[in-house]
């Protein structure tokens, strides 16, 4: 029998408090008119928002950007996702104004070039791959042209870490386009790589390793007039150019 006394002494207090508790009327705060409004101020999230005269809360910019009547939401990014595109390339048929679009993967893509590298008569494409917002180890691809152009099925891929820039040009004076991928990075790696083109393409076993601390970018031009490429690198200094 204690167990019940207890528990029933025990609940006889709760329900009495419970029957004396009066309900609690709801708060409201209300705030209109220019005058008071006047008188606080707008905490970061309203860094938009001004009162008019009428006592109307409204916002500044409204960005209407096509001026149709309806308020447009604009979402600004700390930095665009440039590195992240494929390669694009428009193809022209004759009397047409619509080119058709063909995408190559490209993510991390610093420099394009097109030239025949393998004197078949068709442009090739060579695609240099640098920082992908992940990594700055990346090959670099090269997709052999044919008669209906460039795909996937017919293309090759050379290792290229830290690519800043690529040029085409017969550098040994042997006939064929060699290929300059120039790489630099922030933490001394600084080995650009030139591939020496062959008859049967290009190859890791077949290139040079030259050291251009800074290197930013490269072109591919006679300087002496000889007939043959030299090569140009550009680098940044102290002052980033």
């Amino acid at each position: 029998m204690k167990p019940k006394l207890l528990l029933l002494c025990f609940l006889l207090p709760l329900f009495g408090i419970a029957a004396k508790s009066p309900e609690r009327p709801a708060r409201v705060w209300e705030t209109k008119g220019f005058e008071a409004f006047q008188k606080g101020q707008f905490d970061a999230s309203g860094a938009n928002l001004y009162v008019s005269r009428k006592g109307v809360v409204q916002t500044i910019h409204r960005f209407d950007l096509n001026n149709d009547g309806y308020f447009d939401l604009v979402f600004n990014n700390t930095h665009d996702l440039v590195y992240r595109l494929p390669a694009y390339e428009y193809r022209f048929k004759k009397d047409d104004r619509k080119p058709t679009r063909f995408d190559y993967p490209g993510i991390g893509s610093v420099r394009v070039r097109s030239a025949d590298l393998n004197g078949d008569g068709f442009p090739d494409l060579v695609i240099a791959r640098g920082f992908d917002d992940s990594s700055q180890l990346h090959n670099s691809w090269v997709y052999w042209g044919t008669p209906s152009g460039w795909s996937a099925r017919q293309h090759m891929e050379l290792p290229t870490p830290y690519v800043q820039d690529v040029c085409i040009g017969d550098f040994n004076h042997d006939g064929r386009p060699d290929l300059a991928f120039i790489a630099s990075s922030s933490f001394g790696a600084n080995s650009s790589l030139i591939y020496w083109g062959g008859k049967d393409g290009y190859f890791s076993r077949d290139r040079t390793a030259l050291q251009t601390p800074g290197a930013n970018g490269c072109l591919a031009v006679d300087l002496d007039g000889d007939g043959y490429a030299d090569l140009v690198v550009t680098a940044a200094g102290p002052w980033g150019n």
